[in-house]
């Protein structure tokens, strides 16, 4: 009885995030969003005018990008602070309280990232004399995958972020990778959450339907949101302290 506990608990934990995830609108509005950024990233602005391709674009993409964050940190926050399904208003209330330390956070782990990428080209062309060029246009095609496996890795990361409400980069990314080796007997759930879609993403002709690319990036975003949840919850779990929402 004592061994088939944990494991229900477990079970029911990963239900409870899918449910979570697929009921939320908060959840349908991001994607929504993310579909329509990923379409009009396809659009060939250069056809409506060298002003509109090169000084309104920019402009108008940062702003949508800023907003894809503002939401995604409000969704964040939610999954942090609640265990229901996460409401629109709930996730702007949360998002107004969150964004400046979300955004802060994001551009210290981007650099972090920018970092590491130049270190490995660099490591990669002394041993190889591969030019940057020729590395970066021979790997662009795995860099989803890698990023993706990078994320399994940390998993805990952005969930121990908001449910502790540390913002310290260094400090919870150490936090968040010794958490995930201590719970390695549970990677294959979140590996399959996590892999599947960039990989099948990777497979893929590169003339293949756009259709069909966006439709696997939208399943990989829903299914990385059920990762988001059920580490939150994991966490709420083991008595981490919870940060108090905002109305």
């Amino acid at each position: 009885m004592t061994e088939q506990q944990p494991q229900s608990n477990e079970n029911t934990r990963r239900i409870r995030a899918f449910v979570r995830t697929f009921m939320s609108p908060a959840i349908w509005l991001f994607a929504g969003y993310q579909v329509a950024l990923l379409l009009l990233l396809r659009v060939d602005l250069a056809s409506f005018g060298e002003n509109v391709s090169s000084l309104y674009a920019p402009l108008v993409f940062t702003a949508l990008f800023m907003g894809l964050f503002f939401l995604a940190a409000g969704i964040y926050q939610s999954f942090a602070v609640s265990q229901s399904v996460i409401q629109i208003p709930m996730a702007l209330a949360n998002a107004r309280r969150i964004f400046s330390a979300f955004i802060l956070l994001s551009l210290k782990a981007g650099l972090l990232g920018l970092l590491a990428i130049n270190v490995l080209v660099v490591f990669i062309q002394v041993f190889t004399g591969i030019e940057p060029g020729v590395l970066f246009k021979t790997y662009a095609r795995y860099l989803s995958a890698i990023v993706s496996v990078l994320a399994l890795v940390f998993v805990y990361w952005l969930p121990l972020v908001f449910v502790r409400g540390n913002f310290r980069l260094l400090e919870t990314l150490a936090e968040a990778f010794r958490i995930g080796r201590n719970r390695i007997s549970q990677a294959g759930f979140l590996a399959a959450l996590l892999l599947i879609p960039p990989f099948l993403l990777m497979l893929l002709p590169a003339d293949f339907a756009d259709a069909v690319v966006i439709g696997l990036s939208v399943i990989g975003e829903l299914l990385a949101w059920v990762a988001f949840a059920y580490c939150a919850e994991y966490l709420q779990s083991v008595g981490a302290p919870t940060p108090v929402a905002q109305d």
